[in-house]
């Protein structure tokens, strides 16, 4: 026990006196006290309130924001990049396509697989080619005019035979002036020829009027030429349209009625000092033009060069190597295009530095090289015909081509994936002769989801929502 006096004397110093008076600014007077006491009820009391609201208030289950349940994003609440936005919009379209068959032509005869074809988005008309036993066809079907406010159906009586020949019909092309723009090669004297008719308008009525303005065969001069393919411009003032020959790159323009066939040839093989390429050289044919601006067109070779042709100052330049020889070619933008060939199809990207460009590529050499793609596309798989054919959506997202189990694949443009949807599991009974995606902006029609057009056998179905 502490000393009872000691205590008392310690008392003396530490206890406050009730006469003591503090001086000012002192830590332990009077008023600072009641001070810190009242702060502590007011802080207290703002605690027991941040409580209470906390207690009430209703919050939100943190699983909706779990990345699995994708609520938030469904919500706009969580900002996504452009390429998965595109990504997950193609998957949603891809997985509600349905099929259904738009026409079955016969202008050789029933069960005679079409060539190529093509719609006109202005009156809805299918264009198609045919080819068999040395004769040749271009038809077209017109939609029934009752239906033309809702929706395009086709039946036989609206069928008609365009025009007839012994050519190979090599090419179908639509420029937005509409014009029809038919490509053959193969004639009974080794000649090729273009043929060229202005697309008949409907009247008001909805009847379609036939074709009234053709323009007269266009012949090669040189020959043996051999068309490959044909791509009309973007839209502009003038119709124009690329061709692609063995012979090289051709540029078709109009001047009214008449037109004008230019030959561009071939870009030099290494530089503006080396000598041009020879046409002799069997792995010196375009293969497939397109067009990225309505100034350039970019041309796909056999010996795996891409190269680029500018109107503008007729300038010509090779920019990339496919590993492969080049049958198809899309652009998707003004610097990015899409290369297809028997084993790969490739994304490239025009703002690239120039890389793996050989002056004589050879595809099948082992010290042959390639551009550093943008993207690939793993799952592809080339379905064994010599023209790989496929086509692209922006809006989309997508690309559609065929496999070689004759059903179609459907790839994101986002990153290359294939896109899993319930009509690419049918096969059709005859092989794909083509796929095209249309915008679904139809002037008869209105405003349309996209859609997919595909053609097999003498058939020619559409795939949409």
């Amino acid at each position: 026990m502490l000393n009872e006096g000691a205590d008392q004397e310690k008392r003396k110093y530490f206890r406050i006196q009730p006469n003591h008076l503090a001086p000012n600014g002192a830590p332990y007077s009077r008023d600072a006290v009641k001070r810190q006491k009242l702060d502590r009820q007011k802080e207290q009391a703002t605690k027991d309130y941040g409580q209470r609201i906390a207690k009430e208030r209703i919050r939100k289950a943190k699983s909706l924001a779990h990345p699995l349940s994708g609520v938030n994003r469904e919500a706009g609440i969580m900002n996504t990049s452009n390429n998965m936005t595109l990504r997950r919009n193609g998957e949603a379209y891809a997985s509600q396509l349905q099929r259904k068959e738009l026409h079955s032509f016969s202008p050789l005869g029933d069960g005679i697989p079409i060539s190529h074809f093509v719609r006109h988005p202005v009156t809805g008309a299918l264009y198609t080619s045919t080819c068999w036993e040395g004769k040749a066809a271009v038809a077209v079907c017109y939609p029934e005019p009752e239906m033309a406010r809702s929706e395009w159906i086709y039946n036989s009586s609206k069928e008609r035979a365009v025009w007839r020949d012994s050519y190979r019909i090599s090419s179908l092309s639509i420029s937005v002036n509409n014009w029809l723009l038919s490509t053959m090669d193969d004639g009974p004297t080794g000649k090729s020829k273009l043929m060229i008719a202005r697309l008949p308008e409907p009247c008001e009525d909805g009847i379609h009027r036939q074709f009234s303005t053709y323009s007269p065969g266009i012949t090669f001069e040189s020959r043996p030429t051999t068309i490959w393919s044909s791509s009309a411009s973007p839209p502009g003032s003038t119709a124009r349209f690329a061709i692609g020959t063995s012979k090289g790159l051709y540029t078709l323009t109009s001047g009214g009625l008449d037109w004008s066939l230019a030959k561009v040839g071939f870009p030099h093989s290494n530089g503006p000092r080396e000598k041009p390429r020879s046409e002799n050289y069997s792995a010196n044919q375009v293969l497939t033009v397109e067009w990225l601006t309505q100034d350039l067109i970019g041309c796909g070779l056999r010996d795996s060069s891409i190269f680029f042709y500018d109107y503008r100052c007729n300038g010509l330049a090779t920019r990339l190597q496919h590993p492969h020889a080049v049958e198809k070619i899309r652009a998707l933008d003004s610097w990015r295009l899409i290369a297809a060939g028997h084993h790969w199809l490739r994304m490239y990207d025009l703002r690239y530095p120039i890389n793996g460009v050989q002056s004589r590529p050879i595809p099948n050499d082992p010290q042959h090289t390639s551009t550093t793609p943008y993207m690939t596309f793993p799952a592809y798989t080339a379905s064994g015909k010599l023209d790989a054919d496929f086509d692209i959506s922006q809006e989309l997202g997508l690309l559609a081509t065929c496999s070689p189990d004759r059903n179609i694949q459907l790839f994101s443009l986002s990153d290359g994936s294939l896109v899993s949807s319930p009509a690419s599991k049918y096969h059709y009974p005859d092989p794909v002769s083509g796929v095209r995606f249309e915008h679904g902006e139809y002037p008869a029609l209105g405003l349309q989801t996209p859609r997919l057009l595909v053609g097999s056998g003498p058939t020619v179905q559409e795939w949409a929502w």
